[in-house]
Parts: C-alpha cells; sequence; structure tokens
C-alpha cells in the first residue's frame, strides 16, 4: 500500500493523461485561430516528428478516424498510451495500489529498446511526412 501523498500524485497523473484526448480538442480550437503551439515547426518551418499528433487526437475525439490519420499515422498508439498509463494511475490512486512501479521496472530494465522505439516512431512520422504532408486546413 502507498500513502495519500503518492497516491494524490498518481490520480493527478492519471487526470492529466485523461485529459489528452479533451486537451487535444481545445488546442486544435487554438490552432484553428492561426495560434502556433508548435515550437519546433514554428523554428524550422517544417513539421516534427510528432507534427500533427494533436490534431489527430482532437479529430479522433470527434470520430474523424481517416483524418486523424491524415494527420498522424501513430495518434492511436499516443492514445492507447494516455488511456493504459491514466488507467494504471487511476487504479493506483484509487486502491492505494503500486503498480505503476512495474512501469518504472520496465522502463529501467529496457530503457534502451523503449527509446529505440520511441526513435522508430519519431523516424517513421518523419518519413510518412515527406510523402503524406499533414493537411493544412480541415
Amino acid at each position: 500500500m502507498i500513502g495519500n501523498a503518492p497516491r494524490l500524485k498518481r490520480f493527478a497523473v492519471a487526470l492529466l493523461l485523461f485529459f489528452a484526448f479533451p486537451g487535444a480538442w481545445m488546442i486544435h480550437r487554438l490552432s484553428q485561430a492561426n495560434i502556433s503551439i508548435c515550437f519546433f515547426r514554428t523554428i524550422t518551418g517544417r513539421p516534427g516528428p510528432f507534427g500533427g499528433l494533436t490534431r489527430a487526437l482532437a479529430h479522433a475525439v470527434r470520430g474523424q478516424l481517416s483524418t486523424a490519420f491524415a494527420f498522424h499515422p501513430f495518434w492511436w498508439l499516443a492514445g492507447l498510451a494516455a488511456v493504459g498509463l491514466g488507467s494504471v494511475y487511476f487504479f493506483d490512486a484509487a486502491k492505494g495500489t503500486n503498480h505503476s512501479a512495474r512501469i518504472t521496472r520496465v522502463w529501467q530494465v529496457h530503457t534502451r529498446y523503449c527509446i529505440l522505439v520511441l526513435i522508430a516512431i519519431a523516424v517513421l512520422s518523419l518519413v510518412w511526412h515527406q510523402f503524406v504532408p499533414i493537411p493544412a486546413t480541415d
């Protein structure tokens, strides 16, 4: 069992992760008002490895899955990670368990593999955007 302070932290993390989809929708509304939130694109003028991910999540919220894939091919991985990790942290906060420590151990033991997977996703996203550009407007 974990104490109250770690439970509150896990609850806060769970809320942030669960807020990924509605947060993306709200940020998408800002981007429609020509307010840029992407520092990489603002500096380089090119989409980064996660370019279009926020808009993809925003379209997924509205059920427009084909448009979500047009904005980012791996939006579903980000959504799955947010919901999965959010569920683990929420369960830990509610029950006082420490299942999230397993995630930390996996990351510590397999850090190289996790980083390689993240790099592979980033590279594949950049290649994807070379052939399928992010739609300018939606």
